[in-house]
This record gives structure tokens, C-alpha cells and sequence, in this order.
């Protein structure tokens, strides 16, 4: 749904339905958005604990002292789809694409990199990695996708060209903004 399509839809709700929108916008919305960061804060915190206790698995990532001292021995990212152990944390590093990316998200990154490009709100790019010849022979094929997640909000919400795998198939999303699964609302999304 693009934000055109929402205003005509919100010109079309009459006032009571409209004075309810605003009243959920102004104050829910907003305290849900501002409590947002503190709460994936939370949620970090709690899995690294567990994670330290030994009652949760750590995702393969390096520190960037590690990936200094051995680039070779950087893992590669890995979807974690859905599960909270699996999912980076702030400062992990990993291989993508012939990069070396950190993870810059202080809650669970759970965000391929370059989905919002590598400007350092999630990504950033610690050096260009020298592809090896193993590298090369375990590379995906262009027509795999990570795994659908879904997005918390427009922050991470897919935009127009994102590939991800649904239900055994790969899907692109046709729109910017995308925050509905290929099976919620399938105008969404292209069958590859």
C-alpha cells in the first residue's frame, strides 16, 4: 500500500472514525515508537545473558579485533529468520558478499546486510574481503533469498526489489514499505 493509497483511505473514513485514527496516532503510536529502542534494548540484553550462561546459542560472528587479526576466519552471515539466538548483536562481525560488514543495530539484528545500504544504521562496512576459492564454491545462487521475517515497522519494512523465501519460494516485493507477508496481501509481492 503506498501513502497515497492510505491518505485516500483516511479521506474516506468519516469523523468519528478519523478523530479515533488521530487519537491511536498521537498517543499510542508515538509512545510504542519511542519505547521501541529500550525495548529491543531489553530484549538484546536478556539473550546475551542467556547466551553468556551457556542456555542459549551464539550466532557465528567476529569481534573486529578478531577479523583484524584473521579476515580469512570471518563466518559468513547467515539468515537468522526468526530465532532471537541466532539474530547479531551490536559490533559482531561477519562476511557478505565479499565485504566484511558490523553489525551497527543495538537491539537483535536480525537484518541482511545492505538492506537499508550500509550507512551505519544497522551495517556499515569494516573492509572489502578477499574472496577465496572455497568461498566462491559455496556461494548461493542469484536465486536464493533469505528467509521472510517478519518487519517490526517501516524502519525495516522491504522495499521494491527485496527477494526473500516464503513458504519454499522465492518472492520480490513490488512495492516500497512493504511490511505484509507474500500470503497477507500478495499484490505485494512477485513470485520469482
Amino acid at each position: 500500500m503506498t501513502v497515497q493509497e492510505l491518505q485516500e483511505q483516511i479521506k474516506q473514513l468519516d469523523d468519528t472514525e478519523f478523530q479515533q485514527l488521530l487519537a491511536w496516532v498521537v498517543t499510542p503510536e508515538r509512545e510504542r515508537r519511542q519505547a521501541q529502542p529500550a525495548i529491543e534494548q531489553a530484549q538484546a540484553d536478556i539473550v546475551t545473558e542467556l547466551q553468556d550462561a551457556g542456555k542459549l546459542e551464539k550466532p557465528e560472528a567476529a569481534t573486529e579485533e578478531q577479523a583484524k587479526a584473521d579476515s580469512a576466519k570471518v563466518p559468513e552471515w547467515k539468515s537468522p529468520g526468526v530465532e532471537h539466538s541466532k539474530m547479531y548483536h551490536y559490533g559482531d562481525v561477519v562476511r557478505y558478499k565479499g565485504k566484511l560488514v558490523r553489525s551497527t543495530h543495538k537491539g537483535l539484528n536480525h537484518w541482511e546486510p545492505g538492506t537499508l545500504g550500509f550507512d551505519g544504521r544497522i551495517w556499515e562496512i569494516i573492509e572489502e574481503a578477499e574472496e577465496s576459492a572455497d568461498t566462491e564454491e559455496t556461494a548461493k545462487p542469484e536465486n536464493t533469498a533469505p528467509a521472510y521475517r517478519q518487519p517490526s515497522g517501516g524502519h525495516d519494512a522491504y522495499k521494491q526489489g527485496d527477494r526473500v523465501t516464503f513458504n519454499g519460494a522465492v518472492y520480490e516485493s513490488t512495492i516500497n514499505g512493504n511490511v505484509w507477508a507474500p500470503d497477507a496481501y500478495p499484490q505485494g509481492w512477485k513470485k520469482i
